[in-house]
């Protein structure tokens, strides 16, 4: 198999498996609780990412800030956020996750511009988060309605808190997690 084309398998299934997530978020919801079609989904990422670290003999640093470093990022980059997510599509549509999880980018544009001196805000990455977001809107308009119920707001809110979390983790990787293997 050529490089391009496993280049373009790649992007294909990440498109794929990153567009449908808000949906197939909300079907799991249909017959599960929030936390255990949560726990189903990462218990089997795991699993796959645990093989692939085995197969591939990918070391894996394990001292006592390593352990620690992993213990927040999970928090923060799964745990948290993606409980918030899971509540929240629970009391929401699942194009209104989309547009208000699309909100990620600002967020990593504020956090790491606070947290690592190197990064500065520009007219470009201000250009490019809000072209994306408006990406985002316009995909998924038709399918956001709001009732202004409490419920709604509150799962609005705690998507939006998601986002918030997660680029926070993203940020202290980037800052932090340079040495460990992705």
């Amino acid at each position: 198999m050529s490089d391009k084309l496993k280049v373009v398998l790649a992007y294909t299934a990440i498109c794929t498996i990153w567009g449908s997530t808000w949906l197939v978020i909300k079907v799991g919801l249909e017959t599960m609780t929030p936390l255990l079609s949560a726990g189903l989904r990462f218990a089997l990422a795991a699993g796959i990412l645990f093989t692939i670290i085995r197969l591939r003999a990918i070391p894996v640093p394990w001292n006592r800030t390593t352990r620690w470093f992993f213990l927040l990022t999970s928090l923060t980059s799964f745990s948290l956020p993606f409980g918030l997510v899971y509540w929240g599509e629970h009391r929401i549509s699942s194009g209104m996750t989309s547009i208000l999880f699309a909100t990620f980018p600002l967020w990593v544009t504020i956090m790491s511009s606070l947290m690592i001196s190197s990064e500065k805000v520009t007219v470009q990455k201000v250009a490019g988060v809000l072209l994306g977001f408006s990406g985002v809107v316009t995909i998924f308009a038709p399918d956001v309605t709001f009732d202004g119920n409490m419920e709604t707001v509150l799962g609005m809110g705690a998507v939006v808190l998601s986002a918030a979390i997660q680029a926070f983790s993203a940020v202290l990787i980037k800052k932090h997690g340079q040495e460990i293997s992705p």
